[in-house]
């Protein structure tokens, strides 16, 4: 989590310390009855988030929990959801190991959200009276509730963190708000459902096929954004998050990084290996840059074998490190070919530019991390170098004998563009 601002890190403990005083609250007065239906509705859960769908971006996904979560708060009430709500993020992280820190915000900040649901839910009911159509407009009023304050609560942690607005971050986008209402209410439906005629949930199976095949079609979107070869974001959708993330720093005055890296000697190894093999070190070269990147920054392959990192709020003396660490990782990563009986050493050069003013445009950013890394090229490969006004700073690491795959050392390394 020391990734994240000190706002965002006050904020996402402060939400898993009120979750989990709910969760607290709600273990002191657990009541046996109805236990076992809710480890039922805990299975549906995890089953229901193991097998969420990717939403628009790699850290969005769309899932029928909220169906469970819904049902469980009518049929089981508030408290028994809260147990819900924590069991299965808890099988979800079994599932996928994800930091620690995420799935326990995920829990506590869908309990908050059920505890305020359940606290407007109760007063509205105390306060119109009872009759049929108001119990099923107090449940849709309910759901509404549950859906924009969990949107909320998810808009505040990508302000805090990333300093983006919500429209920025379209945590209030129509779809994503309307796929989580649908979901509630679905939800709903199948608990009032369930108290009138068991078997009449079975009506409710069409409708959430629907929507979930329905949900895949952000993600069918978010191909078209991704480069088919190595799995990393493609030119186009690079240059479209690098205009809204410079607009965004000339805006707020905040930092900007701009990391270009080049596979040395890649046409070596096509001429001496054939392709395949040059493909399968651009993916494992990228799976490394990806791997090595935080959740906001965008890793994208710019073309050939030239890939590019944006690294919003970072300043450059603050990645140089961190930058230098890729280099190391890609210099010792060995690449299994069929075509070679030992395994292929590769080396990357990088350059690096941060945004240096408000008269500066998108695209000299661009060029000076570009310069940076053609500088890095031209003093001998495999180092890291920062752009400045006045000149370059060097992270110099002599090339080794294993920059280039065996026997494949050119005697004379040309420095020409075209060669790299």
């Amino acid at each position: 989590m020391r990734k994240f601002n000190r706002n965002a890190q006050i904020y996402i403990l402060g939400t898993i310390l009120a979750g989990l005083a709910l969760l607290v609250w709600s273990l002191v007065r657990f009541q046996a009855e109805g236990a076992a239906f809710m480890l039922v509705c805990t299975a549906l859960a995890s089953l229901a988030l193991i097998f969420k769908v990717q939403g628009s971006t790699e850290s969005t996904h769309y899932n029928v929990s909220f169906l469970i979560y819904a049902f469980s708060f009518l049929e089981l009430g508030a408290e028994k959801t809260f147990l819900v709500i924590f069991l299965s993020n808890l099988a979800e992280w079994a599932r996928y190991r994800y930091p620690w820190y995420l799935p326990l915000f995920n829990a506590s900040s869908l309990t908050v959200v059920t505890a305020l649901t359940a606290g407007v839910y109760a007063a509205a009911q105390a306060l119109v009276p009872p009759s049929a159509f108001s119990a099923i407009a107090l449940v849709l009023a309910a759901m509404a509730v549950f859906t924009l304050a969990n949107h909320l609560l998810v808009g505040l942690v990508i302000w805090f963190a990333k300093r983006e607005n919500f429209a920025q971050s379209g945590v209030f986008d129509l779809f994503p708000l309307m796929f989580d209402f649908n979901m509630m209410s679905l939800g709903a439906a199948t608990a009032l459902l369930w108290q009138s005629n068991s078997f009449a949930v079975a009506l409710t199976l069409l409708p959430v096929y629907l929507v979930y095949n329905t949900s895949k079609v952000p993600a069918l979107e978010r191909k078209t954004e991704i480069d088919p070869k190595t799995g990393v974001f493609n030119a186009g959708y690079f240059n479209q998050e690098f205009e809204k993330e410079f607009k965004r720093s000339n805006r707020f005055a905040r930092p900007l990084t701009v990391v270009m890296a080049d596979l040395d000697f890649l046409r070596t190894i096509n001429n001496t290996y054939g392709h395949l093999a040059g493909d399968e070190v651009l993916i494992g070269v990228a799976n490394i840059l990806k791997a090595s990147a935080r959740e906001y920054d965008v890793v994208a392959r710019f073309g050939g074998e030239e890939f590019v990192i944006l690294m919003p709020e970072t300043s450059a003396e603050e990645v140089f490190e961190h930058v230098d660490s890729i280099r190391r990782q890609i210099e010792q990563a060995e690449f299994t070919v069929p075509t070679s009986i030992t395994p292929i050493k590769v080396t990357m050069s990088f350059g690096i530019a941060e945004r240096q003013g408000h008269e500066q445009t998108s695209k000299l950013l661009l060029h000076n991390a570009d310069a940076a890394l053609y500088h890095s090229k031209l003093t001998g490969r495999n180092r890291v170098s920062i752009y400045t006004d006045t000149g370059y700073k060097d992270l110099f690491a002599p090339l080794a004998a294993s920059a280039c795959p065996a026997n494949l050392q050119p005697v004379n390394r040309p420095h020409r563009r075209a060669h790299r």
